[in-house]
């Protein structure tokens, strides 16, 4: 993908790649998702080249992101026990477990 854009609620973060086709759409693959992942609406906005995928490998890739994003935001939420956000922050580990299942996702660089 060459840009998206995330909203939840009225709040919205985006990116895109410099020196690709991100502002011209009609080299682009392009498809809007309105995704159940809380209690907002969330929405997801992806683009790609058309030079890079074709149409078929473009909506498997963004079906694949929305569906990852959907089980990741519920699963947040569900660990958490709070509606996610951009703002949001889990709370500090109370178990020896908590704290080991978070480890395994931080950078080890």
């Amino acid at each position: 993908f060459c840009r998206a854009e995330l909203s939840i609620g009225q709040d919205k973060r985006s990116f895109y790649i410099p020196n690709t086709a991100h502002d011209e759409p009609e080299h682009l693959w392009h498809l809007d998702q309105q995704l159940k992942a809380a209690p907002e609406a969330v929405s997801l906005s992806l683009s790609a080249e058309k030079e890079n995928l074709s149409e078929k490998q473009f909506f498997l890739l963004a079906d694949l992101a929305a569906e990852a994003w959907v089980s990741a935001s519920g699963k947040w939420q569900a660990v958490n026990q709070s509606t996610l956000t951009f703002e949001s922050v889990a709370p500090p580990a109370t178990s020896y477990r908590q704290q080991r299942n978070r480890s395994l996702y931080r950078p080890t660089y």
